[in-house]
């Protein structure tokens, strides 16, 4: 073998010539320099061509625990062929990851009884857990309770939360990181996975990476009229599961993907490609950085009409899940900004450029409302994830986080999930679409309890609206479903801020009202009450405990039912009003230099509850010396208190 100081992939049978099969010779290479404890560099000028990743008939990943520096290579995964459908003989490569970047040493699961009971009863404020390792490391408790669960998707009766679980950083002697404070209670404990974090840090840097996309249709007739989305998300992705683990340089950019003109033919849409799970994905690890790197915005999918599954198929480019401090430093999309030509083709622009949209905004074709290219991002149960100096369409926090930061950045969809500390400093943002959905600057995800318990704070931002009358901060949807937690509507605290017209780039006029918050503290006004007034509690149609009854209900559970209609979806009304979702209102609303003369229009509760309304005990404030307690009040420097019924009217 090589003499060198480094492993190179020529030296394991490589050709890099763009057109024959590299993957079992990178792998070889990698698992050489793994062993040896050894960099492993690649040929400038070199183009690696990756499709079929068996060797002996098994899928297999490229595994990396040593830096790595691709420097100019690039390398070409080829997935025009690759199909999650299970029909295919593809299927299998659809499901491996391509790169997988690990710790020397495996995660491990701690069962013992006696070790877990010694452990359990932590919850917010613990400062020290009953877990003495002897190094520190990056633990998930698990709590699987049916009754427990958290995270219960609305709507997704199918989907009845995840298991109490949250990452939690501690020392060697198990002190609590003032990083990731607990979230949730754990009385008992059914599981502890270890990841340890004394982990050597390692750069994994340079190359650039072409994804051919599948072009598959998986798209099937299942009968009756009907189709249906066959398959699932293809993970063919660089997946990072080291702690301390920077990825540096690394570009990643998407050709083949189906056109416009494919996928929709006559208003109605007629090929529907797979989704994927997110090139850079980062998975169980403390510490992550993707520094300088280049990502691309991916296209989705509709469904048809006749389509059982329904909605809109969405692809990633990024996403994380069980991670502690995630980071995209310097990172950029690259197609935050497009333009679309008379054929429908579509071109990555810069945004003064003319006919330049966000990539993320929807497009009317044929009569269809298309969203074309999707978020770059999503996250599942983090902590700590930053945008710094970065262009990326959407900051997206599913199931949970816990503190975020965008500074000096670009961004779209402000999608949060969550709790703590969320800041942004020094920021533009653009609307995604002129409906009020997507014209809020703060996307409180509806699906999980429109929930974000802690401060927002704002400093020296540029908001970008539509130009309409659904121009709000807060997109805030009142549900009466049980998610596994208390939802609360965050403390907001902005210092700076500007607003423009997107389309003209041209500031509001003066005196134009930007709702605080959408119309549910309006249409539900006893959200933050034990009983409701208008809105009927709605149960998932599930006996997950087996008592023959729906949970939470004393309606029999009728399996029958479930197996021949879309009983999973929307869930059962029992004609209860016991509030299921009791919202907490924020306690402070602050403003600070906003500049161009705009108000915020926020709805005096206090005419439709007792006790103030929802707002009665929040505090108004601006410029840090006048102070308002509740909404009963007119015609201030910044704020507009409103009458409830003209408030509504623009949301329908």
């Amino acid at each position: 073998m090589s003499n060198k100081k480094y492993v190179t992939y020529e030296e394991f049978g490589a050709v890099g010539d763009g057109v024959t099969e590299d993957f079992a010779a990178i792998k070889k290479a990698h698992d050489y320099a793994n062993e040896a404890g050894l960099p492993v560099r690649a040929r400038d000028g070199a183009h690696y061509y990756i499709r079929d990743t068996r060797i002996d008939g098994k899928v297999e990943s490229i595994i990396i625990k040593t830096d790595v520096n691709w420097g100019g290579a690039k390398f070409t995964v080829d997935d025009r062929e690759i199909s999650p459908v299970k029909t295919d003989d593809t299927y299998d490569l659809s499901r491996g990851a391509l790169v997988q970047i690990l710790p020397d040493e495996p995660a491990y699961d701690i069962k013992d009884p006696e070790i877990l009971a010694k452990a359990a009863g932590i919850g917010p404020g613990t400062k020290k857990i009953n877990l003495e390792l002897g190094y520190p490391a990056l633990i998930v408790p698990t709590l699987s309770d049916i009754k427990k669960r958290v995270y219960r998707r609305r709507g997704y009766g199918g989907f009845t939360g995840s298991a109490r679980h949250e990452v939690i950083l501690i020392d060697e002697f198990g002190n609590v990181s003032e990083e990731t404070p607990i979230m949730f209670e754990y009385p008992t404990i059914d599981s502890i996975t270890v990841y340890r974090d004394d982990v050597k840090p390692i750069t994994v840097e340079g190359g650039e990476f072409t994804t051919r996309a599948s072009r598959v249709n998986v798209l099937r007739d299942i009968g009756d009229g009907k189709t249906d989305e066959m398959g699932g998300y293809i993970q063919r992705n660089i997946r990072i599961s080291r702690s301390h683990t920077t990825v540096k340089g690394v570009k990643h950019y998407v050709t083949d993907e189906v056109t416009l003109k494919e996928q929709i033919k006559d208003g109605e849409y007629v090929h529907i490609s797979s989704t994927y799970s997110g090139f850079l994905c980062a998975l169980n690890a403390n510490h992550i950085t993707l520094l300088d790197c280049i990502i691309t915005g991916r296209r989705c999918y509709g469904r048809p009409k006749n389509c059982k599954t329904g909605g809109t198929g969405g692809t990633y480019d990024f996403s994380a899940g069980n991670v502690n401090k995630i980071v995209l430093k310097n990172c950029h999309q690259s197609n935050f900004w497009v333009k679309y030509d008379e054929n429908l083709d579509i071109t990555a622009c810069n945004e003064n450029d003319e006919g330049a949209v966000p990539s993320i905004m929807l497009k009317q074709i044929q009569g269809l409302n298309v969203k074309v290219i999707w978020g770059i991002g999503g996250t599942n149960f983090c902590k700590n994830m930053e945008y710094i100096d970065s262009t990326l369409s959407r900051f997206d926090a599913h199931s949970g986080l816990l503190n975020g930061k965008i500074i000096n950045s670009s961004v779209n969809v402000m999608a949060l999930t969550g709790c703590g500390e969320f800041i942004v400093e020094n920021t533009k943002w653009f609307a995604s679409d002129p409906i009020y959905t997507f014209n809020s600057l703060f996307h409180f995800r509806a699906d999980y309890g429109s929930t974000w318990n802690g401060n927002i704070k704002v400093k020296n931002l540029k908001a970008y609206y539509f130009k309409n009358e659904n121009i709000s901060l807060y997109f805030h949807a009142y549900s009466n479903w049980y998610y596994g937690y208390n939802a609360h509507v965050a403390n907001l605290d902005v210092d700076g801020f500007e607003a423009f017209y997107i389309d003209s780039r041209e500031p509001l006029p003066e005196g134009s009202l930007i709702k605080l918050i959408g119309p549910s503290v309006v249409k539900e006004p006893a959200m933050h009450l034990p009983k409701t007034k208008n809105t009927e509690a709605v149960y998932p149609y599930i006996d997950l405990d087996g008592d023959g009854i729906i949970d939470g209900t004393n309606v029999p559970y009728d399996a029958e039912y479930v197996k021949n209609s879309n009983a999973y979806q929307g869930g059962l009304r029992c004609g209860s009003y016991e509030n299921l979702n009791v919202i907490t209102p924020p306690a402070n609303i602050k403003f600070k230099n906003v500049k161009g003369g705009v108000k915020i229009s926020v709805p005096d509760t206090s005419v439709l509850e007792e006790g103030g309304g929802f707002f009665g005990n929040t505090k108004f404030s601006y410029n840090d010396d006048e102070c308002y307690l509740g909404t009963n009040h007119k015609n201030t420097e910044v704020f507009e208190f409103v009458d409830p019924i003209e408030f509504t009217k623009v949301f329908g």
